[in-house]
């Protein structure tokens, strides 16, 4: 089959482009014919629905230009990534997808936080409205990550969702959300990140830099998106830190004020340089559920935070409580005393859980 992907695949986060690239992958061994589809976002539609949009000062374009800020420089590293690893169609905002829509066998919605209405603004592309009439439309473990689906989109999604022929979600809440709406059985899968390989993946990243050689470091991912983990996650690092002897690596600067040492920051990390972080760590300190993911697969010690704060949003508790690793689940201000994460016994038995989920989410692909 042809295959076209709508997902969130440019915007500058490591996790969405790299589960762009697993959806392409995982596809591409089952033998289809891959395409993600160059949609533009944010775009017209999101600003005209309250989407912040700010306009590039002449300084910051020349900044951008010559790759002056580590923001800059991660920026062209992710879109490097995308142009060598990402079989793109040509591009698309919402005017010209809705006017000449590109050609598939298939449609398929894949994954990300394409259903989370807070980011998308309700934009109907996401639910494929664009397809023909008659098109064939599959939705591959996307994230809704909030307690539900606001009243105002509430009849689009049930007017469009009735139109795939099968639909899988990648958290439980989601799943819940998405029968009541429909009224139909809706299966979760796997992030499609989790279904490479180990090894799979230190094949797209290459030879192991020189500059991580020898060196023990606890890793740090934050993200503050769905709940803000400060400071109670610069405690938890500190703590483990000093556990472990090491250094730290974080993606993000530590203010000073912290009292953290021996940390070195790589926010301008290349997607490449992201997959070794994160293979060689001695641990992983994250709040964010990509970051859960990689750790889990690459089989290193995890600290994964959590919150109530963090409304409707089960992601990284649903993907641990999977795996039998809920002793890496870190409610968000718990005594660093009173944690012990799962010992390598239990992580290796995640890995023989997570190979069984694999199975389990290609199968729903072979439906295809």
């Amino acid at each position: 089959m042809k295959i076209g992907v709508l997902t969130m695949h440019a915007v500058i986060n490591y996790g969405s482009l790299l589960q762009a690239y697993a959806t392409q992958y995982i596809l591409e061994k089952l033998g289809h014919d891959v395409e993600i589809i160059d949609y533009q976002f944010p775009n017209q539609y999101q600003f005209s629905h309250g989407c912040p949009h700010y306009t590039m000062r002449f300084y910051n374009k020349v900044a951008r230009l010559f790759r002056i800020k580590p923001r800059h420089r991660l920026e062209f590293r992710i879109r490097r990534f995308m142009k060598s690893h990402l079989h793109l169609s040509r591009k698309y905002d919402y005017e010209t997808i809705h006017h000449d829509a590109p050609v598939y066998d298939v449609y398929m919605t894949g994954s990300d936080q394409v259903w989370n209405t807070h980011h998308t603004y309700g934009d109907p592309t996401f639910l494929l409205d664009f397809a023909p009439p008659r098109a064939r439309r599959w939705a591959f473990s996307p994230s809704i990550a909030n307690s539900g689906i606001p009243a105002n989109v509430r009849g689009l999604f049930i007017s469009q969702l009735s139109k795939y022929e099968q639909i899988s979600v990648r958290e439980n809440g989601g799943r819940e959300i998405i029968q009541k709406l429909i009224g139909r059985d809706v299966e979760v899968t796997l992030d499609p990140t989790l279904m490479l390989s180990r090894e799979e993946w230190l094949e797209v990243a290459g030879q192991s830099p020189k500059s991580l050689r020898n060196r023990r470091y606890v890793l740090l991912y934050m993200m503050s998106y769905a709940f803000d983990p400060k400071p109670y996650i610069y405690e938890l690092l500190a703590s483990v830190q000093k556990l472990l002897d090491c250094e730290v690596i974080t993606f993000t600067p530590i203010p000073k004020e912290v009292g953290l040492r021996h940390v070195t920051c790589l926010s301008d990390a290349s997607p490449e340089m992201f997959i070794h972080l994160f293979a060689s760590a001695e641990a992983v300190v994250t709040s964010s559920f990509h970051g859960t993911a990689f750790a889990v697969n690459l089989r290193r010690p995890l600290y994964s935070i959590v919150s109530k704060e963090a409304v409707g949003d089960d992601r990284q508790r649903s993907l641990l409580k999977q795996v039998s690793l809920e002793g890496s689940i870190i409610e968000k201000g718990t005594p660093t005393d009173q944690i012990q994460v799962p010992s390598f016994e239990e992580r290796k038995n995640a890995i023989h859980l997570l190979e069984l989920l694999k199975k389990e989410s290609v199968d729903f692909l072979t439906r295809i």
